[in-house]
């Protein structure tokens, strides 16, 4: 009892410090354990029981969602760096030829007419593939026929097709379509462009350097990607914004490029592109290569021999030697 009443003194003398009361609650318990006395049940302070409220059910903290680490980071290249050639196409605009003669008829592969046009235009409209008539129809590149110029085209509806159709009737997007030669890149397949990324668009925003290919053509071959961007004015502010350097290193199977996929059944059907083919035919060629510098490089030590045993020595004039 006189340790009770030697601990209360004390805590009369100390004050009402934070620090003090806890001293005073640690020696209490010791009391308590010892049997000294019968202590009440003490509580914890507000300090520590402010700490332990976060342990009760329903009042954990917030924490971040467990997201998976995604592996595969950046697809695989399909060339070396900056080995593809970045060209551009866009829609050819009746609009643009007003002025000029309407001399040229063009027809549906079935024969049907669809009408005459300046010759300027329809050779744009051939040589870009889609194109836009003044009175709003939208004309895709159909293949050559026997009807009139020996080029068909077909119209299109403005609600699936409003800027022209690539292959297997696939929408061409702007700044997102690229057309390939399908031996390389499969139609449909998300293609990832690390030169594009965080260039301007005419659209004001900033490219990621996704791309979708969704289109093909005659002159596209190899090491080449041609660009949708629409219309001849974004291609100049495009091609600006990116120096005129027209190099690309695509990539595939990038994970960040998934949200451009169709899902349409025939993306993973793509009977032109064999890659073991065109891997074999690499190999080829860079055994020719090699043995192209082999036999370049014992042609010019021969060379350097022969000089060398049929040189004058200095200072004197060399005798011709007859044969």
């Amino acid at each position: 009892m006189v340790r009770f009443v030697g601990i209360l003194a004390l805590v009369l003398t100390v004050g009402a410090s934070a620090r003090a009361q806890e001293s005073v609650l640690e020696a209490a318990r010791a009391l308590a354990e010892d049997g000294a006395f019968d202590a009440p049940k003490l509580e914890l302070p507000a300090a520590e029981a402010k700490l332990d409220a976060s342990k009760i059910g329903g009042r954990d903290p917030d924490k971040l969602p467990l997201i998976a680490k995604v592996k595969e980071c950046c697809g695989y290249p399909i060339g070396l760096k900056e080995g593809f050639r970045l060209s551009f196409y866009w829609i050819a605009y009746e609009s643009e030829y007003a002025n000029e003669t309407y001399d040229t008829a063009i027809y549906t592969r079935h024969g049907y007419y669809i009408g005459s046009f300046p010759s300027a235009f329809i050779f744009e409209l051939k040589l870009e593939g889609s194109g836009i008539l003044r009175d709003g129809r939208v004309v895709n590149y159909d293949g050559e026929c026997n009807y009139g110029m020996g080029t068909c085209f077909k119209t299109l509806t403005l609600e699936q097709h409003p800027l022209g159709a690539g292959v297997q009737g696939r929408p061409l997007e702007p700044f997102r379509s690229i057309a390939v030669d399908p031996r390389f890149i499969p139609i449909g397949a998300t293609v990832y462009v690390p030169e594009l990324v965080g260039v301007l668009m005419p659209d004001g925003s900033r490219h990621d350097g996704c791309l979708r290919a969704d289109d093909m053509g005659g002159a596209i071959k190899e090491h080449k990607l041609d660009f949708f961007v629409e219309s001849y004015n974004n291609f100049k502010f495009i091609a600006d914004n990116l120096w005129w350097r027209m190099k690309a290193t695509p990539m595939l199977e990038e994970p960040r490029c998934e949200y451009l996929r169709l899902h349409d059944p025939r993306e993973r059907d793509n009977e032109r592109t064999d890659f073991v083919a065109i891997h074999k035919t690499f190999k080829q060629k860079r055994m020719a290569e090699k043995v192209a510098l082999r036999k370049t490089a014992r042609n010019r030590a021969m060379a350097k021999a022969w000089l060398s045993r049929h040189s004058a020595p200095k200072g004197h004039t060399p005798v011709a030697r007859k044969k």
